[in-house]
C-alpha cells in the first residue's frame, strides 16, 4: 500500500497504487482503503499496454476467412470476395491497416489535486471518540444531526462547519460528560489521581495526557500553555484544583482540534518538494475509517516510532484495528449508509395488500443485511 501525499500549497496527490488480497475481509475493504492509503500514479489515467494490439476470432479475418488459412480455401467455388473496407494493397503483408486506439487520456485536463479540507466528526464519530476517551458516561444525544452529502454522513461533515446553536450544543455536551466523570465518586477512577498536596500536579498530568489522546497528536508548547491556563485560572479562582481539571478538560473537548480532523502534513523525503500526511494523521484516518473512532494508545505510540510512515507498519496496525470489535460496527454503518438502508426504519405498506407486514419488519430487513454483509467481510 502507498500513501497519499500533497503538492505545495496544501493540494493532496497519491502515488502509484500497489494491491495485495488475502481473503474476502481485504477483499471488501480494498475499496476503502484504497482512500487511505492509495490511488492513481499522478492522477492520471492510461493505457496500461503502451502498444496496443488488436486481434480477430477465427472467421472474421478479411474476406470472412480464417487468417490461419491459405485465401484460396475460403470459398471452394474460387478466390474470397474482397472487402471493401480493407484493401490488402494499404499494408505490404497483405492484411488491414490497423489504427491504433487514441491515448484516453490524451483529452483530459491537467492533473489538479483536491484541496485539503478540515474533517468535522460526524454524529457518531464523535459519540465513539467520548466513549473511548471517558469509558462510562452517558454518551450526549442532543447534538446537531448529520447532513449527508452524496450519500454519506462524512462527506457532508467535509463539507460543512459549525453553526452557532451546534458549539452550544457541544458545549453543554463537554461539561455534561466531563461532570459525570469528575463526579466525587467517580474523579479517582478517570484520573488516577488521589486528593492531598500530590493531586495539583497529577491532574496536570491527566489533563496534557488527554489533550493529547483528544487531539491526536502530541502537544506543542502553545498546546500545553493553552490547556494548563486554563486549569490553572479556573483552579485558583474557584479555589479547587479537581474544577481546575474539570474545565480544562472540558476544554479539550471543544476545541477545534478535537472536533476536526487537522491534516497540514509534512515534507515528503521521497518526493523533492511534495508533502505526505504525518504519523499521527495517518493514525486519526485509520482509526476513523476502519473503527469510526479516534485511535487507540497502540495506535497512537506507533505513530510516535514512525512506524505509520511505512507501508509495513501501516498495513500491521490496519489488520490489528479489523480485528476489534469495532471494525464490524464500522463495516455495519458505512454499509448502511452505502445502501441507504435507513429508509427501512420507517417502512410502511398497506397491510391490505401486504398481510405480512409489520412495524418491526423494516428493522428486521435492515439486520439481515446488515448481518450478511459482515459476515462476508469477517467470517467467511
Amino acid at each position: 500500500m502507498q500513501r497519499p501525499t500533497f503538492r505545495p500549497g496544501g493540494l493532496f496527490r497519491r502515488r502509484a497504487c500497489a494491491a495485495t488480497g488475502a481473503g474476502p475481509m481485504v477483499l471488501l475493504w480494498a475499496a476503502l482503503v484504497a482512500g487511505l492509503v492509495a490511488g492513481c500514479a499522478d492522477g492520471r489515467l492510461g493505457s496500461a499496454d503502451p502498444d496496443p494490439q488488436v486481434s480477430s476470432p477465427p472467421g472474421d479475418g478479411p474476406g470472412g476467412v480464417d487468417p490461419g488459412l491459405d485465401p484460396g480455401a475460403g470459398d471452394p467455388g474460387g478466390e474470397p470476395a474482397p472487402d471493401p473496407g480493407n484493401d490488402p494493397g494499404d499494408d505490404p503483408s497483405g492484411g488491414p491497416t490497423v489504427t491504433p486506439p487514441a491515448d484516453p487520456g490524451a483529452d483530459l485536463p491537467p492533473f489538479a489535486p483536491q484541496s485539503p479540507t478540515l474533517h468535522r466528526l460526524t454524529y457518531a464519530q464523535y459519540r465513539n471518540s467520548v466513549r473511548d476517551l471517558l469509558p462510562g458516561v452517558t454518551l450526549p444525544t442532543d447534538l446537531e444531526l448529520d447532513t449527508p452529502l452524496h450519500g454519506f454522513a462524512s462527506v457532508g461533515a467535509s463539507e460543512l462547519t459549525i453553526a452557532p446553536r451546534a458549539a452550544e450544543q457541544f458545549e453543554a455536551a463537554a461539561f455534561a460528560v466531563v461532570g459525570e466523570a469528575f463526579a466525587p465518586d467517580r474523579r479517582t477512577a478517570t484520573t488516577g489521581c488521589l486528593g492531598g498536596e500530590d493531586a495539583p500536579a497529577c491532574l496536570d498530568d491527566f489533563v496534557l495526557d488527554f489533550a493529547r489522546r483528544a487531539w491526536r497528536r502530541p502537544l506543542g508548547e502553545d498546546d500545553v500553555a493553552w490547556v494548563r491556563q486554563v486549569a490553572r485560572d479556573t483552579g485558583e479562582a474557584l479555589h479547587d484544583p479537581w474544577e481546575g481539571a474539570r474545565h480544562a478538560t472540558a476544554f479539550v473537548l471543544q476545541s477545534p482540534l478535537f472536533l476536526f480532523r487537522v491534516e497540514i502534513g509534512e515534507a515528503d523525503p521521497e518526493h523533492a518538494g511534495g508533502r505526505r500526511y504525518t504519523g499521527h494523521e495517518m493514525a486519526a484516518r485509520v482509526a476513523y475509517l476502519l473503527w469510526n473512532t479516534t485511535p487507540d494508545a497502540g495506535l497512537l505510540s506507533a505513530a510516535d516510532r514512525g512506524e505509520l510512515t511505512t507501508d509495513a507498519g501501516l498495513r500491521t496496525q490496519a489488520e490489528r484495528l479489523l480485528g476489534d470489535p469495532r471494525a464490524r460496527e464500522a463495516v455495519r454503518a458505512y454499509f448502511a449508509e452505502y445502501f441507504e438502508l435507513a429508509r427501512l426504519d420507517t417502512l410502511q405498506k398497506d397491510r391490505a395488500l401486504f398481510p405480512q407486514m409489520s412495524e418491526t419488519l423494516g428493522a428486521s430487513m435492515k439486520g439481515e443485511i446488515l448481518a450478511i454483509i459482515e459476515g462476508l467481510v469477517f467470517d467467511e
